[in-house]
Formats: structure tokens, sequence, C-alpha cells
């Protein structure tokens, strides 16, 4: 999961006012339904109090480390698409990280028994992770697909 759909949902459905979406959210963390990288846990603001207290709690389930794997792919991901990335960032760009823990996961069958399906808020625009992910055959939806793929729309 990109950070840009976590900080929609809690945009659109905040945890205070839905809080059965996000407990049910949860149990997608618990299940590995979805998972994110911590480069891109790394981007959530700690301005956005909810968000980053809700991310931090569920931080176990949620946030699957790099390992060497990821990393490898990570790799082959920015050499390929150079400007997925800015060179200027002191921290590492999470794109392609969310990218290759998609790929990651369509390499390992168990416990992982649902394929890859990246969310995001990005536009299907060169250089942005959809446009990558469909290089990659990765389907991608946005936050709102999410809610509709898993039968909780509308809310």
């Amino acid at each position: 999961m990109d950070t840009s759909s976590l900080i929609n949902g809690e945009k659109y459905f905040p945890q205070e006012s839905n809080r059965e979406l996000w407990q049910k959210l949860h149990a997608l963390t618990i299940k590995r339904r979805i998972a994110m990288p911590p480069q891109a846990f790394d981007e959530i603001s700690h301005g956005n109090k909810a968000l980053y207290s809700w991310v931090n709690r569920h931080r176990t389930n949620l946030v699957v480390p790099t390992n060497k794997e990821i990393f490898g792919l990570a790799g082959e991901v920015t050499k390929k698409f150079p400007s997925l990335v800015d060179a200027a960032k002191i921290k590492p760009d999470a794109d392609p990280y969310v990218i290759s823990l998609a790929r990651w996961f369509d390499k390992k069958p168990a416990p992982f028994r649902y394929p890859p399906i990246i969310v995001t808020e990005e536009a299907n625009r060169p250089n942005k992770i959809p446009y990558v992910a469909s290089y990659y055959k990765i389907p991608f939806t946005n936050f709102e697909g999410l809610l509709r793929k898993e039968g909780w729309w509308p809310i």
C-alpha cells in the first residue's frame, strides 16, 4: 500500500467517525492482505496524528521489512525507471519499494494467498506507481477501489 492511499483514507474516512472501517483495515493487516514497506511508513507525517498513530499501532502486521530480495527488486525498478525517484531526497523514495514489495509477494504463494494489488492514489502516467506496476503486470487500484473490492462500498 502506498502512503497516498492511507492519507486519502484518513482524509475522506476519518477514524473517529469510521471506526468499523479502520477495524476492517486492521483485520486485513493481520491477514497480510495489506502491507507497506518501511519506506512508505517513513513518509507518514507525525503531523497527521490519527493516521500516524494507527499505522504505528499496526506496524508489526502492516510494515514488511526490506529484505535482501526486496532491496534487489527495488534496485531493478529504479534502474529501469530512474525518474520514479528523486535523487535529491535524503530518505529513499518509497515508490520503488511499494512496487518491489508487490513483486516479492507475487513470488511468495504462502502465507500470502492473494495476488498482490497495489493501492495508490497516483495517476497512471509515466514515472508513477501505476505506470510501473503495469509494466510488471501488477494490478493497482486506489483506496475507494480497495473498499469496493472488499465489498465495503458504499460506506
